[in-house]
């Protein structure tokens, strides 16, 4: 009795420890199958917020190519109403021939006054601490700067720049020409895909440093952080635009590369003429080269910052 008594109470803690084992199995499988659940159902909630988003975006671009269809054809509707006459083209030999005429001689009275304008470069030696879209954003600024200098009576000689820094400074009388320089990597491709890079009108690719080009007495580098306030443009000195994006990000940058260069600096005489309040140190590369611009056609930085600055960022001149 003894053995059997023992026995039947192993057995019974046995089936009891079983069936706590299967109970805890299939907790175990409950549990899973909710967390999966969980998991799938958030998933869904992210796609579908993706989906949105992006039908949103689709959406609002077709509203946008929609209106500006619409404008077209009221603006066309207009001039109709009002009794003007499509303009139809000549193509005459006569007329190609002073069509063409009448363009090279632009292009000769550009290219002169290109000649007499002060020498600006554009340092794009900060590629390597660019980001993809701060490049991208770059390249964009370079071209709409090229824009302002294109419709200028008084261009500047542009040459933008990068790090290679060996070439020799008998290369000096390329000067004449706009150069952008240096172009590698993101912003060059950036570049290469604008409509018309190839034919920008004195504009080259280049890829050589400032200091291999010009002497360091004739550099200086415009950067907010320093001293020195620029009082005007003199046909004998190159001035350097750091071709930086964020300069809140890259704070001081320019400033520490032209004093390592040991190149002499200066900043635009901006706050002396015009009250930019929380703008003042935060300009664009083509903003800045606008300035450069009118104030060679106006002589005077208010004016030209006034012009060459969106409203937004003027607060009042002084």
């Amino acid at each position: 009795m003894g053995k059997k008594s023992i026995s039947l109470g192993y057995l019974q803690r046995q089936f009891v420890k079983h069936e706590k084992s299967e109970l805890r199995f299939v907790l175990n499988i409950r549990l899973l199958l909710i967390v999966t659940l969980a998991e799938m159902l958030s998933v869904t909630a992210d796609t579908n917020t993706k989906f949105t988003k992006s039908s949103r975006h689709a959406e609002q671009s077709e509203k946008r190519k929609a209106y500006w269809i619409e404008r077209k054809k009221k603006k066309k509707l207009n001039r109709l109403r009002n009794g003007a006459v499509p303009t139809v083209l000549d193509m005459s030999d006569e007329m190609v021939l002073y069509r063409r005429e009448k363009q090279l001689a632009r292009r000769e009275r550009f290219s002169m006054a290109l000649a007499e304008g002060p020498q600006v470069v554009i340092d794009c030696g900060f590629e390597d601490l660019l980001t993809d879209k701060e490049k991208k954003s770059l390249a964009q600024q370079i071209m709409f700067s090229y824009g302002v200098n294109r419709r200028s009576e008084t261009p500047l000689k542009l040459l933008s720049l990068y790090n290679s820094c060996h070439l020799a400074k008998f290369y000096l009388f390329f000067v004449n020409s706009v150069m952008i320089t240096s172009l590698r990597g993101t912003t060059f491709a950036a570049l290469s895909n604008i409509t018309g890079f190839n034919a920008w009108q004195s504009f080259q690719p280049w890829t050589e440093c400032y200091t291999s080009l010009f002497r360091t007495e004739a550099l200086i580098y415009l950067t907010a952080d320093s001293p020195n306030i620029l009082s005007t443009l003199s046909r004998d000195k190159v001035y350097i635009i750091g071709g930086i994006v964020d300069r809140n990000r890259l704070k001081g940058a320019t400033y520490e590369k032209a004093s390592a260069q040991m190149i002499a600096t200066a900043r635009l005489p901006l706050q002396e003429f015009v009250d930019m309040g929380a703008y003042t140190r935060v300009l664009t590369v083509n903003h800045v080269f606008a300035i450069l611009v009118y104030f060679a056609q106006l002589h005077d930085w208010k004016e030209a910052a006034l012009k060459a600055l969106p409203s937004r960022k003027v607060s009042a001149p002084k």
